[in-house]
């Protein structure tokens, strides 16, 4: 058997769902590094050595980018927001406001799902 060389990981199974978070949050690998204070280098060795690690990043990211088109989707159309408002006599009423379509999310919306489609082989 080859003896490891080098020093011992400080990886812990614990990491995995910092990782998840810190992916969820749009983190890149880099400054997922630095949230763990190690180099981006130990981050590719953990995804190597540590499959749940790498399952980890890889739910917060699509979690994350899931997250981020289905905003981009909405604006691209238009969409209704609800907001809490306090009248002058104290009540909580709900306003409903209509945000219109924005041409710029329509316009990055559909490129960024047809440049998805052709990394997926459905273009």
């Amino acid at each position: 058997m080859k003896k490891k060389t080098g020093r011992p990981t400080d990886y812990t199974p614990d990491h995995d769902e910092r990782a998840f978070n810190l992916a969820l949050l749009g983190l890149s690998d880099v400054q997922i590094a630095a949230a763990f204070e190690i180099c981006e280098a130990t981050i590719h060795n953990w995804k190597h050595d540590h499959p749940t690690f790498l399952e980890s990043l890889m739910r917060g990211k699509e979690d994350a980018d899931a997250k981020v088109a289905r905003s981009m989707y909405e604006r691209a159309l238009g969409v209704t927001i609800v907001e809490e408002a306090v009248t002058k006599d104290g009540e909580i009423v709900k306003l409903h406001k209509q945000l219109p379509c924005k041409s710029q999310s329509t316009f990055i919306f559909s490129t960024c799902s047809q440049n998805y489609c052709k990394k997926l082989g459905r273009a």
